[in-house]
């Protein structure tokens, strides 16, 4: 009788046990990060697998927009560009081409900080015209985008921003487009201080009147393109202002592939 007992007790010890050893997770704690099994993603020159953003204060302008070029871009092929900003506010565009291997460390870098189980957006405080800032990610078998207004998003996001808009640890050369769509308006009666012409026309080297800025038109391994290109870097906030005669004009780049909004 007693051997019975006890193997009775140590039968509902084991149960106890076992049921402990079962027991759920409390349910505050910190989920596991998305775990791909093979990061795949779309290896063409054209696909975009990584892009950030900051653009643009609100209400946004059309000019605003097709002028910006992101802080950071990684295509499918492995080519990563990325913006910096110097002291006096200067644009410095740099580009290098990682090795699959190093796009998939970045990947997976951007996989384990938590991307995918983020919100998609994140409102912090109330802002008149704050830009919004970006983190796209798109693999083959699950892409997103999570934004943040004014703050709220994870410290993670923040890292992961600051990180590729430095090159993610990269070294590069300087960006020069070799093909672009030049394009612009005239500023009408200016009132106040006149702005500060980058270049007049003539500089330029461009061919035909200044009035073909209206209606745009392609450059190609000019001296002219390099000239804008280099006006249009020295205050990326403000396109650069082009003077022919008594007439002024705002400038806008778009390089096709690199700038936000294709020409």
């Amino acid at each position: 009788m007693k051997g019975l007992l006890e193997a009775v007790y140590v039968f509902a010890v084991l149960l106890w046990l076992a049921a402990c050893s079962s027991t759920a997770p409390p349910t505050n704690a910190s989920p596991e990060p998305t775990r791909f099994a093979a990061l795949t993603w779309a290896s063409n020159p054209e696909a975009r697998v990584v892009l950030v953003t900051y653009c643009c204060p609100s209400p946004t302008t059309e000019e605003l927009v097709r002028f910006y070029i992101p802080e950071a871009q990684l295509w499918g092929d492995g080519r990563f560009l990325w913006i910096e900003e110097d002291e006096d506010g200067a644009r410095h565009v740099f580009i290098t081409r990682l090795e699959p291997a190093e796009v998939a460390a970045l990947l997976q870098e951007i996989v384990a900080s938590g991307f995918f189980e983020w919100d998609e957006a994140y409102q912090g405080e109330a802002v008149v015209d704050a830009a919004s800032t970006c983190l796209s990610a798109n693999l083959v078998d699950q892409a997103k985008t999570v934004c943040e207004t004014h703050g709220g998003t994870p410290v993670a996001f923040y890292n992961l921003i600051d990180r590729l808009s430095q090159g993610a640890g990269h070294s590069g050369n300087r960006y020069r487009p070799a093909r672009a769509f030049v394009s612009g308006f005239q500023l009408g009666n200016v009132t106040g201080t006149r702005p500060a012409a980058a270049l007049t026309w003539e500089e330029t080297q461009a061919e035909g009147p200044a009035t073909r800025i209206l209606s745009g038109f392609w450059l190609e391994g000019s001296e002219t393109l390099r000239l804008l290109w280099e006006a249009a870097n020295e205050d990326p906030y403000h396109m650069p202002v082009v003077e022919d005669g008594d007439n002024l004009y705002r400038i806008i780049l778009q390089v096709p592939g690199v700038s936000w909004i294709e020409p």
